[in-house]
């Protein structure tokens, strides 16, 4: 991805979050939900998903406020074409080096302009693992935006077959057994850099036994493009 396009969509999550701020005491009734927005991280986290709602009439959505249009259905025609295709992404805030909220999708649903000022605001409000971000702590936030290649699921005989076939650093991961399911980015291998725990780990956000082992389980790889910047 281009560097300017790295950097205007840093500006747009930065501004979606900026003006939730003065229009989130408004009783407008300009709520948003996600179309299958997930929580991510390295502990037991919990995936929760809402519909999409269209906004109230005369309400600016977050993607309008965050480019400072009126709202026609979609971003503003003056956006880059590269941000108005569909891409999935995932909008990472953290404060002081531990994480403050993660909120994403793992198929794309929407433009990625749009896609990233609503996860990017999801993230600092609507996070079930924490409280709403507070104006004090946005100034010293870092924002982290990773954009997700459409997801491929991986062949294998055995567990070591698949530990064999990921790739540490670069493969992002989604776990799925039934109904239950769990993914991590690719920047978690900085915390988890070894094969056995990060998939151990996966294992447990997915709510599976770190031990867990089915043939009748579905593993997905993507890479994404991860990019960064501190508020102030």
């Amino acid at each position: 991805m281009k560097t300017e396009h790295q950097k205007l969509l840093l500006e747009i999550a930065r501004d979606a979050i900026k003006q939730h701020f003065s229009t989130a005491s408004r009783p407008t009734g300009c709520g948003h939900g996600e179309c299958g927005a997930t929580t991510e991280g390295s502990g037991n986290d919990r995936e929760w998903t809402r519909k999409k709602s269209p906004p109230a009439e005369g309400c600016p959505t977050v993607s309008a406020v965050a480019f400072g249009k009126g709202w026609k259905g979609g971003v503003g025609a003056d956006v880059p074409d590269e941000l108005l295709e569909e891409r999935a992404t995932f909008v990472t805030l953290t404060l002081n080096g531990q994480l403050r909220g993660c909120i994403g999708m793992l198929e794309a649903c929407r433009p990625l302009a749009e896609d990233v000022a609503e996860n990017a605001v999801s993230a600092a409000f609507r996070d079930p693992r924490f409280p709403p971000l507070s104006r004090d702590e946005f100034e010293d936030l870092k924002i982290s935006i990773s954009v997700l290649s459409p997801p491929e699921e991986m062949t294998f005989s055995s567990e070591e077959d698949l530990k064999e076939k990921i790739r540490p650093g670069i493969d992002g991961l989604i776990l799925q057994e039934g109904f239950q399911k769990g993914t991590f980015l690719p920047s978690v291998w900085e915390e988890l850099p070894e094969t056995e725990l990060f998939f151990e780990h996966l294992k447990l956000k997915a709510g599976l036994p770190a031990g867990y082992w089915s043939d009748t389980l579905r593993v997905f790889r993507y890479t994404a493009d991860y990019f960064s910047e501190t508020v102030s």
